[in-house]
């Protein structure tokens, strides 16, 4: 009698089960749920209720495994289908991010939000420009755009998840190539930004695959300390950081500062301490830089480079300027250069533009 009562109840609770996976079917609209026994059409077409199967008449396999596959199946093919769209709608607004990055334009504008087509007075920048430029010949992706809702993956969030998936994407290749030369030069200098953060660039050179220099950047790590080891800890946590290979590392190349080039307690020799095959070399730009410096306090130098920077404060002034264009633009010489350039006061290498560019003015400084 208890065994029947049990039977009972268990059967009970499986034609509920079934029930339920019935209208869950409906719902989904999912293949009718029948027994492989009952093939019978519904006599009652008009109720939405489901046709009650005796208990006998289902099969256990079905029910366990058939509907949750089905309903799983279903599931998963709306949900292929949702992402094919969105990366069909997504591939046109990296390619716009893209060549906003490739052409070094600013994406932003004077308005970052909204539909693209209801603010056709006021400049919504260059990613937003060129993105409604090319919906005009892309059906799909004007439709996109124009739909209402805010799920259209051109807001300035998305904007700076792309830009960062970029980076990465680009780094990867970078260090690839990097461990795949298994020789490199480690180059780090430390710098202060804008907001007064100091950072260090790290960068790499190496050889490729085709036998070609390089000279790639990495990242920016800010700096808490500009001691040697704590900028030796920053540099090689940096590199690790990225995926690159330390025990291909053969060079290392700084300024000439004593926090950097220090035999014992300078960057190098941490580094050296940890990497032995890392030999310390004094930075180029900087050796070339002192020598011109160095060469800079001989009298003849001193003076041609004091009368180019009392000409351009000269030609300076709007009246002056105006004449020395008049000259440049009345003379049958093709000329590039417009204005003359003022001497950099810290970087003496990059006062070879100022010079270059006087002896081409010198002519038309004389006539002005």
């Amino acid at each position: 009698m208890k065994w029947k009562t049990q039977t009972s109840l268990n059967t009970r609770r499986l034609r509920k089960l079934f029930y339920v996976f019935k209208e869950l079917s409906l719902i989904l609209d999912l293949p009718d749920i029948r027994s492989k026994k009952s093939n019978e059409p519904s006599v009652n077409n008009e109720s939405t209720t489901p046709e009650l199967t005796p208990i006998e008449d289902i099969d256990g396999c079905d029910l366990q495994s058939q509907v949750p596959i089905n309903i799983f199946r279903t599931h998963s093919q709306r949900r292929s289908k949702q992402v094919k769209s969105n990366r069909k709608c997504l591939v046109p607004i990296i390619d716009c991010i893209i060549l906003c990055g490739r052409q070094e334009l600013a994406l932003r504008g004077h308005n970052d939000s909204g539909s693209l087509y209801d603010y056709d007075n006021i400049n919504q920048g260059n990613f937003r420009a060129i993105l409604k430029y090319r919906g005009d010949g892309d059906e799909y992706l004007k439709s996109i755009l124009k739909k209402e809702g805010r799920n259209k993956f051109i807001c300035p969030q998305i904007q700076n998840e792309i830009i960062s998936v970029c980076g990465d994407v680009i780094l990867k290749k970078i260090v690839n190539q990097v461990n795949d030369s298994k020789c490199f030069t480690v180059l780090a200098d430390e710098t202060t930004d804008i907001s007064v953060v100091q950072q260090l660039a790290l960068c790499a050179r190496y050889v490729d695959k085709n036998k070609n220099v390089n000279e790639d950047f990495f990242k920016f790590i800010p700096v808490q300390s500009l001691t040697g080891k704590n900028l030796a800890n920053s540099i090689l946590n940096g590199l690790m950081s990225c995926g690159v290979d330390c025990n291909y590392l053969y060079r290392q190349g700084y300024n000439g500062a004593s926090n950097m080039a220090g035999h014992i307690q300078g960057v190098q020799a941490q580094v050296r301490a940890k990497y032995p095959k890392a030999l310390y070399i004094h930075c180029a730009a900087h050796s070339l830089n002192f020598a011109v410096s160095t060469a800079s306090n001989i009298k003849p130098i001193r003076n041609c480079l004091g009368i180019i920077e009392n000409l351009y404060v000269f030609f300076n002034t709007p009246k002056c300027n105006n004449v020395l264009l008049s000259c440049i633009e009345n003379s049958e010489t093709d000329v590039k250069v417009k204005t003359l350039k003022r001497l950099c006061a810290t970087r003496w290498v990059q006062r070879y533009d100022a010079v270059h560019d006087f002896v081409e003015l010198f002519e038309f400084v004389l006539e002005a």
